[in-house]
C-alpha cells in the first residue's frame, strides 16, 4: 500500500523514490534484527549497504511478520502459568481448588507458591512485581508469561507489574481491587491500624476487620469465618503490617490500566456488596478500559498525539485489542472467590472462552501475508518497521562511524515515509503538514 501510494504521489508507475523507500526499510528491519540477535556493528552496517532491493523489501516482509505473529502470540492466557495474588492477611486458599481454576483459565499450570510468597515477604509493591517476573523466569523459563490473578491488595501487585515488566503478562484478572492509589486520609488510617496491630495484637485487629470483609449472607457463614481466622494466623503480624504499609504507599494504576498494551485481556470482578473496594472503584475500571479501547479504535490520532507518555502506541497499530469484561458478583462481598466460587469460576471460563476465540482468529488473519493489504485493513507491518528503524537508529547513534548513523538515519526517515505512505487517509490528514514535508 505504501509503495501504490508513493508512486501515485511521484506521477509514475514503479516510482524509483518508492522502490528506494521499501528497500531501505527492509534493510533497517533486517539490521535491527541482526543487532538483537548479536551481530556486530559492521555486518549490520552491510545489511544497510544491501544494493539489492528485492532482497531487503523480501527481509522486510517476513521479519515484520516474524514480529507481527509473535506479538499475536502473546493474545491471551493459552500456555502461560497462572500466577495467584491473594490480598492482605490472606492465602491461596483463598482461591480454593487450583486444577478448577486452571481448567477455568485455560492455563498450562498454576504457580500456587510463587506469588503467596511475594506478597506476604516483600516490603512495598515495586519489590513484590521484581520477585514475581524474577520467579516467573526462575521457575517457568525466560520465554514464560503469566495471568496475573490479584485479589485486592494482589490486585495492586497484579497492576504494578503489568506497568513494568506489559510483555511478561499474558492476562489480568484483578478481583475485589481498585486502580488509584491511597487518600491521604486512607494512609494516616492505614497507619494507625499498623499502631493498634503492635499495641493490641493480631486477633483484635482481624476481628474489628471481618465484617466489612463480607457480605451479609456470608458472615453468618461459620465456614468461611473459620478458614479467614486461619489464613489470618498463617499470615502473621509481621507480613501483615508490610502489607498495610504497601498498600499506604502504592502508586496510582488509573494510566497503567487506560494504556495498557492491546495484547492483555482483562477480567475485572467486584462483589456486589463489597465495603472495601465497593462497586464505583469496578465503574471507575470500566471507564479507563473503555477509554483504552476507544484509543485503540483510532490510531491515528493517537499516534499523532507526540507527548512522551503516548510514544509507545506507534508499534501497537494494526493489533487488535484483546478481550475485556467487568463484573459485578451477586452475593459477595469482597471475598468473592470464597463467597460465590462456583460464579467466579464461571466466570473466569466465560472471560477466558472468549480470549482463546480472540488469539485464534488473530492468529488466522496474521496467517495472510503482510504484503496483502489491498483488502483496506491496517497492515500490522507498519508500525513495526518504524519500530525496528528507530531501535537501530538508537543504536548506531552511540556509534563514532559516521556512515554507519548516516545510513541508519536515511532508513529511519524512509521507513517513516513509508509508514505514512501506507496510512489511511485519515491518518495522512491528522499528520498533515509533518505528511507533506516527508514526502517532499
Amino acid at each position: 500500500r505504501g509503495v501504490h501510494e508513493l508512486s501515485r504521489l511521484a506521477g509514475r508507475p514503479g516510482a524509483q523514490m518508492a522502490t528506494m523507500a521499501l528497500a531501505s526499510s527492509g534493510a533497517a528491519v533486517a539490521a535491527a534484527s541482526a543487532i538483537r540477535a548479536g551481530a556486530p556493528l559492521a555486518s549490520a552496517a552491510r545489511r544497510l549497504g544491501s544494493p539489492s532491493a528485492l532482497r531487503a523489501s523480501t527481509a522486510c516482509g517476513a521479519l515484520a511478520d516474524a514480529r507481527w505473529r509473535s506479538t499475536i502470540a502473546r493474545g491471551g492466557p493459552g500456555d502461560a502459568v497462572a500466577i495467584l495474588l491473594p490480598g492482605v492477611l490472606l492465602t491461596n486458599a483463598l482461591f480454593g481448588r487450583g486444577p478448577c481454576l486452571q481448567a477455568a483459565l485455560r492455563a498450562s499450570a498454576v504457580d500456587a507458591e510463587l506469588g503467596e510468597r511475594a506478597i506476604q515477604h516483600c516490603s512495598d509493591l515495586p519489590a513484590v512485581a521484581e520477585h514475581i517476573v524474577d520467579g516467573l523466569r526462575h521457575r517457568h523459563g525466560s520465554a514464560a508469561r503469566a495471568v496475573l490473578v490479584g485479589h485486592s491488595y494482589g490486585g495492586y501487585a497484579a497492576l504494578e507489574v503489568a506497568q513494568r515488566w506489559p510483555d511478561k503478562v499474558a492476562g489480568l484478572v484483578l478481583i475485589s481491587t481498585q486502580c488509584r492509589a491511597d487518600t491521604p486520609g486512607a494512609t494516616a488510617r492505614r497507619r494507625a491500624q499498623v499502631d493498634e496491630l503492635r499495641s493490641k495484637g493480631l486477633d483484635a485487629v482481624f476481628e474489628a476487620m471481618l465484617p466489612n470483609l463480607l457480605s451479609g449472607a456470608s458472615n453468618a457463614d461459620t465456614s468461611i469465618i473459620d478458614l479467614l481466622w486461619s489464613m489470618a494466623r498463617a499470615v502473621g503480624p509481621e507480613a501483615f503490617a508490610r502489607q498495610i504499609l504497601a498498600c499506604a504507599t502504592r502508586a496510582d494504576h488509573r494510566q497503567t490500566l487506560e494504556r495498557l498494551p492491546p495484547h492483555i485481556p482483562v477480567l475485572v470482578v467486584t462483589g456486589k456488596e463489597d465495603k472495601v473496594t465497593p462497586p464505583r472503584c469496578n465503574r471507575e475500571m470500566r471507564e479507563l478500559l473503555e477509554r483504552r479501547e476507544d484509543e485503540m479504535s483510532f490510531p491515528a490520532q493517537a499516534c499523532a498525539d507526540s507527548a512522551p507518555a503516548r510514544g509507545h502506541r506507534g508499534e501497537w497499530e494494526g493489533a487488535q485489542l484483546a478481550p475485556w469484561q467487568t463484573k459485578l458478583c451477586e452475593g459477595a462481598g469482597h471475598l468473592v472467590p470464597l463467597e460465590q466460587p462456583a460464579a467466579f469460576e464461571a466466570c473466569i471460563a466465560a472471560w477466558s472462552a472468549k480470549v482463546q476465540e480472540h488469539r485464534e482468529s488473530v492468529a488466522a488473519a496474521a496467517a495472510e501475508p503482510v504484503s496483502g493489504a489491498r483488502d483496506g485493513r491496517w497492515n500490522p507491518s507498519r508500525g513495526l518497521l518504524l519500530h525496528a528503524a528507530q531501535d537501530l537508529s538508537a543504536v548506531f547513534s552511540r556509534s563514532s562511524r559516521r556512515a554507519a548513523c548516516d545510513i541508519a538515519r536515511m532508513s529511519q526517515r524512509s521507513a517513516g515515509l513509508l509508514v505514512l505512505a501506507a496510512a489511511p487517509r485519515r491518518a495522512r490528514a491528522a499528520w498533515g503538514a509533518q505528511y507533506s514535508t516527508l514526502v517532499g
